[in-house]
């Protein structure tokens, strides 16, 4: 978004503001009710041109949809007639308050994506249909995480250097929560980075990520590939591992992330799928020698979209994936039970271990 975008809509929002704060210093009800519209289809115009040169209309429609809602089986009348018509006079001003919060809520620019550094949008699924804070906020810190790791030079753990600290530190905007209403429900998050000295390396760590998650995408591509989209001092398993982290889980109620913004290579959002995890663990099996495994722990949070799950084994957790089905279904049927795991580890360079289960006992 430009200077001058942000500047006029400051305005409108003010001027919204103004209105809806001393109505009776703007005329009559009919008279505050048009200029609050108008001042919605200035801010439409100037956020989101394209949109309106297709559909002008956009603004009219949600706010007939909106009272339709609000004042169902109603005549169609403007709001401050529908608030006379019904004896809800009182009620005018914080209606109209709520329909400006509706629509401005739900007013998006042309292409979020290419108006900050990063956008994280979280498909939720079908099951869902009003998303909830906790899916935003758990998703959001694993992000942090990750970039924290994937961005340092050295090591992995703890927190980073002041200016790296700063650097994955995002200014949020504005959070746009989406109900389920013909698609599914999603959550929108832009991210704009502080000015910082360590922004370069943020970007790197991003487009590391990218390249991941653009090859998990491809079933028949080589691990070679991923490789030769990597800087030669990286490991490909670490990435992907970290990568990996980032990939929705049946835990959650995200069923696919988009990621995108001006800090990600490419035109269009990478999109983040529960299957990829597979993929990615290939990348850690080809690339680390395994070592056996054999404990004893809880099975928690098995999942079959990423033909994965976690086991518990004192104060440590394991991620794991299953050679075959059987076993699969086998873990799914002992959830939140103690069974003995066996099959083999993989260790990678300043990151988790992983396991390959081949057998699940009692």
């Amino acid at each position: 978004m430009s200077a001058l975008q942000t500047t006029i809509l400051a305005y409108i929002d003010e001027q919204i503001e103004a209105i809806l704060s001393a109505p009776k210093m703007w005329g009559s009800d009919e008279s505050v009710e048009m200029q609050v519209l108008q001042l919605l289809e200035f801010r439409s115009v100037t956020l989101r041109p394209e949109i309106e040169k297709s559909n002008p209309r956009a603004v009219l429609d949600e706010y007939h949809g909106f009272l339709r809602q609000t004042f169902p089986e109603a005549p169609p009348y403007p709001l401050f007639g529908l608030t006379k018509r019904y004896g809800r006079e009182s009620e005018f001003i914080s209606l109209l308050k709520r329909l400006s919060e509706h629509i401005v809520r739900d007013m998006q620019p042309d292409n979020i994506f290419a108006s900050h550094d990063l956008v994280l949008r979280l498909w939720l699924r079908e099951s869902v249909s009003i998303p909830r804070a906790s899916s935003l906020s758990s998703y959001y810190e694993e992000l942090h995480r990750v970039l924290r790791a994937v961005s340092r030079p050295t090591g992995t753990r703890g927190r980073a250097s002041h200016e790296l600290e700063e650097a994955i530190d995002f200014a949020m905007p504005d959070v746009i929560v989406v109900p389920a209403n013909g698609v599914p429900a999603h959550i929108v998050l832009p991210l704009d980075q502080v000015e910082s000295s360590r922004s370069q390396e943020v970007q790197r760590g991003l487009a590391q990520l990218v390249a991941v998650n653009d090859w998990a995408a491809t079933s028949n591509a080589s691990i070679e590939s991923l490789i030769d989209k990597l800087p030669e001092e990286e490991f490909p398993e670490r990435v992907a591992l970290l990568a990996m982290r980032l990939v929705p889980s049946q835990e959650e109620s995200i069923r696919m992330v988009e990621l995108g913004g001006r800090f990600i290579p490419g035109l269009q959002p990478v999109k983040i799928q529960p299957y990829y995890a597979e993929r990615m663990f290939t990348v850690v099996k080809e690339r680390r020698p395994p070592q056996e495994f054999d404990e004893v722990g809880i099975i928690r949070a098995v999942d079959i979209d990423q033909r994965s799950m976690r086991i518990n084994v004192d104060k440590r957790s394991y991620k794991c994936f299953f050679k075959n089905t059987a076993v699969l279904k086998s873990a799914l049927e002992s959830l939140g039970q103690r069974r003995r795991v066996s099959g083999e580890l993989y260790r990678t360079r300043g990151s988790s271990t992983v396991v390959e289960v081949t057998n699940l006992a009692d």
